[in-house]
């Protein structure tokens, strides 16, 4: 069963910081609103637009799922020069 989601709703150009409930396998982000570009990273490293190891979601409602690069509570790191509504959820293994 996946865990928790975590919705938040992004400030432009401003790094927003989600911290999920433990160390997941995988993790899902899902534009579900007002899309923008998105750029994230779940590795506890802040992205950067068009930064290497930077993963990016188009501006459409759309979602990207991928396996965080750091172990303890997983640590997903969004940003946008817009203010889409973004979800956040761990998968375990």
């Amino acid at each position: 069963m996946p865990g928790s989601p975590q919705h938040v709703v992004l400030a432009a150009d401003t790094v927003r910081t989600v911290t999920l409930d433990q160390d997941y396998y995988e993790v899902e982000v899902a534009m579900i609103a007002d899309p923008a570009t998105l750029w994230f990273r779940a590795d506890g490293q802040a992205p950067v637009a068009m930064g290497d190891g930077t993963h990016v979601l188009p501006a459409a409602l759309s979602f990207l799922s991928l396996r965080p690069g750091s172990s303890g509570p997983t640590v997903v790191k969004l940003l946008s020069a817009g203010t889409p509504t973004v979800s956040v959820r761990g998968v375990p293994r």
